[in-house]
């Protein structure tokens, strides 16, 4: 016996169902990474700040030339760690997007697999229905013959 399209469509359906599921997964996991990147760079941005607060001179203190420099050379390596922290989130949000569109793309795979299904179920319902009439058509029509030449 043949095998119908849809059960054809079924196991390519199941495919994309997968390929969409894995899509999904890789997205959420990357999304957590953002936030926890975007968090790690919202901490050094507020240590920064309040850094730059407790660095200025208190009214009638001195502050030595080395104190300054030593301050001045740590801002500036904070400052580099917040521009490095800048660039991985901005990359992981690219990367992000990217796998956004994948993951879109393969949802909308899915449900078109999804909709083709359907038609070729609904189809193949309809042929069955249309054999099952012609079936009962063409015994109707033997038992009349039958019944027309007599006993």
């Amino acid at each position: 016996m043949e095998t119908k399209r849809s059960d054809r469509l079924s196991t390519v359906l199941r495919v994309a169902e997968v390929k969409e599921a894995q899509a999904a997964k890789q997205f959420g996991r990357l999304q957590e990474q953002l936030l926890y990147e975007q968090k790690k760079l919202e901490q050094l941005l507020n240590y920064e700040t309040e850094y730059q607060e407790n660095a200025k001179p208190a009214a009638g203190r001195p502050v030595t030339v080395r104190r300054l420099q030593q301050m001045s050379q740590f801002l500036a390596q904070l400052t580099q760690a917040v521009h490095q922290q800048q660039e991985q989130v901005d990359n992981i949000n690219k990367h992000c997007e990217t796998l956004r569109d994948v993951w879109v793309e393969a949802h909308q795979h899915t449900q078109t697999m999804q909709q083709l299904l359907g038609r070729y179920r609904q189809e193949e319902q309809r042929q069955e229905e249309k054999q099952e009439q012609l079936d009962a058509d063409e015994v109707n029509t033997q038992q009349f013959i039958r019944g027309k030449q007599g006993p």
